[in-house]
């Protein structure tokens, strides 16, 4: 099933552009001629907007001339203009462009009519920390959050909206092949239509595993100036990537890192979703910053030589005095209440 909005190709829709140009001055389209150019319109936004801009640039001589080279189109249909022919028609351009322009706006009215979207309805859901819980949106998406986490969600228009503005969620998305579902975290987004992934937000870099379908992941991408449809249908860079199921990417202004994941990683990057969290040798540096977001205590490792030692085994979220105390019992790593919020961490 294809779960990612499809991406027209730019260079094609330059091409038929042109060539819709020259069978409008050719004459009027017939009536097959203006059904496959109200479907071409339809395909994207990009489609329309670059036709609009030939025809605004139809009285420029370079135009006329690169025309001239690319849709050899006389008005019979058969064989090419010359160059000189095409540059003597800059005496009709603005008919022309008045023409193809009231077209457009035909087929456009003519067109059937989307339903209307729904008026914008913008909500906020959190968890405090130590706490998990899912939330179904009105599409019937569903959004597990982690431990302290805050998401927006404002749907309505033609996307289904949402910004991760702390935190860790993982996203099991209602299929919609109309209205996209976009998800703003840091300096990027995640578009997809319907499948199940998971994003969290680091101090400045998103991480984003995909356990069902496809997403298209943008970085770099500020989303209060962005134009999210000429993003959607922009051309390859090194700032975006597609993932399907099993893959994940890092992402801060520029995708750093992109990877297909073992089964047995993603099962450790989102034990979270069970409650659990699972060591398998990271250094107890690692592992207390990973321990702190559960809690209120402030773990200190205040003996630098313990940093490194590793720490295995799988734990609860919501018993942290259990994990702490397995420190002492198994990894001879001892612990120190100093103060009511505050834990030291000593070798034994």
């Amino acid at each position: 099933m294809e779960n990612v909005t499809p991406f027209p190709n730019r260079d094609q829709a330059k091409e038929e552009a042109g060539l819709w140009l020259a069978r409008l001055d050719r004459g009027e389209l017939s009536a097959s001629e203006r059904d496959a150019l109200r479907e071409w319109l339809g395909k994207s936004r990009f489609h329309e907007e670059y036709l609009r801009k030939l025809v605004g640039n139809w009285d420029d001589m370079d135009i006329l001339s690169e025309l001239a080279d690319l849709f050899p189109l006389k008005p019979d249909g058969h064989a090419s203009r010359g160059r000189s022919a095409w540059k003597t028609a800059w005496i009709g351009a603005s008919a022309l462009a008045a023409g193809v322009l009231l077209t457009i706006g035909l087929l456009r009215q003519e067109s059937p009519q989307p339903p209307p979207q729904p008026e914008l309805a913008s909500e906020t859901y959190q968890t405090a920390i130590g706490e998990q819980a899912s939330f179904e949106l009105q599409d019937g998406s569903t959004v597990t959050l982690n431990t302290n986490s805050r998401l927006n969600v404002a749907f309505g228009g033609p996307r289904r909206e949402v910004t991760l503005l702390r935190g860790e969620a993982s996203f099991d998305v209602a299929h919609d092949g109309v209205r996209p579902f976009v998800v703003h975290v840091g300096s990027g987004l995640v578009w997809a239509v319907g499948t199940q992934f998971n994003v969290r937000l680091f101090s400045s870099e998103v991480d984003v595993t995909v356990t069902e379908g496809t997403v298209k992941v943008f970085a770099g991408i500020d989303p209060r100036s962005a134009d999210l449809d000429l993003v959607a249908n922009r051309e390859a860079t090194t700032r975006e990537v597609v993932l399907d199921a099993g893959e994940s990417a890092r992402y801060d202004q520029r995708i750093e890192i992109m990877e297909r994941q073992p089964a047995e990683a993603i099962q450790q990057k989102l034990a979270w979703q069970r409650g659990s969290l699972i060591f398998r040798g990271e250094s107890l540096r690692e592992a207390v910053a990973e321990i702190s977001r559960y809690t209120e205590q402030e773990l200190v490792i205040v003996d630098p030589s313990i940093n490194d030692i590793p720490i295995g085994g799988h734990f609860k979220t919501q018993d942290i005095d259990a994990l702490i105390a397995s420190l002492d019992r198994n990894f001879q790593i001892r612990s120190e209440q100093v103060s009511p919020n505050r834990i030291h961490l000593y070798r034994q």
